[in-house]
């Protein structure tokens, strides 16, 4: 709980400002909605109108999209607090809230899609090894998301920038599966098993990778994997931005 919905919640009109709150619009109405210079349209109550359309997309590529699959991790109560806030007129406190949530909401987000994959490998641990070797081609655009994050943390002056990169994030996607499909796989196998795992997965991004481009793809792909992996152990220990962009 934060300052926040301790307030939300011990406003005598608490139920009415839920109420009002909790209104939205359909998704053929956010289609005519205009977006400002910086391609951003203002939906009421973000958090309804994501849980009614999660799947979403603006119709030009100018627009920023504003759901986010984050907020589907809301529980009820942090719920009903944004829309209180909203309904009683506190849009930016209500913007707020969602901020301080940003950090659990990824990891219930992470969790959940852990244990999805999880669940997946166990049933299809050749097919998950496939993807696992296929997603290299992906990490140099991970990286590139993971330093523009680290940059723009970097520079941000809200408090919970002080608390690093966050390694639930969705820059890290791909490692993040890579780590889940290679635990997973991997879980009844002995050490020689798992180096030998390893070794097969590597080879097979590198040919991949050299497939694609040759030798100089293979070696951006391996150094995109590993600065990553490092990346996110950074993260993980709470590093700070400056560290991540240093590996």
């Amino acid at each position: 709980m934060t300052d926040l919905s301790y307030g939300a919640i011990r406003d005598p009109d608490y139920q009415a400002h839920v109420t009002s709150g909790k209104k939205t619009i359909s998704a053929d109405e956010a289609y005519l909605l205009v977006p400002d210079e910086n391609g951003r349209i203002e939906i009421p109550n973000i958090v309804e109108f994501t849980f009614q359309n999660p799947d979403w997309q603006p119709h030009s590529s100018v627009i920023i999209n504003p759901v986010r699959e984050e907020y589907l991790y809301l529980s009820a109560e942090e719920r009903q607090v944004y829309a209180a806030l909203l309904g009683a007129g506190k849009k930016e406190q209500a913007a707020r809230f969602l901020e301080l949530l940003e950090r659990p909401l990824n990891a219930r987000r992470q969790l959940a899609q852990n244990e999805n994959l999880a669940r997946y490998c166990d049933e299809h641990p050749i097919a998950a090894t496939m993807i696992n070797i296929s997603s290299a081609l992906l990490m140099p655009i991970e990286l590139i998301q993971i330093l523009g994050e680290a940059v723009q943390l970097k520079g941000s002056k809200k408090p919970e920038a002080k608390l690093g990169m966050d390694p639930n994030s969705s820059a890290f996607q791909f490692t993040q599966a890579n780590r889940v499909v290679r635990d997973t796989v991997t879980a009844d196998m002995g050490t020689v098993g798992k180096v030998a795992y390893d070794l097969v997965t590597g080879a097979g991004q590198g040919i991949l990778g050299f497939a694609v481009g040759g030798p100089a793809a293979a070696n951006v792909i391996f150094s995109s994997k590993n600065a990553a992996q490092t990346a996110h152990e950074i993260a993980g220990r709470g590093g700070t931005p400056e560290q991540v962009l240093l590996g």
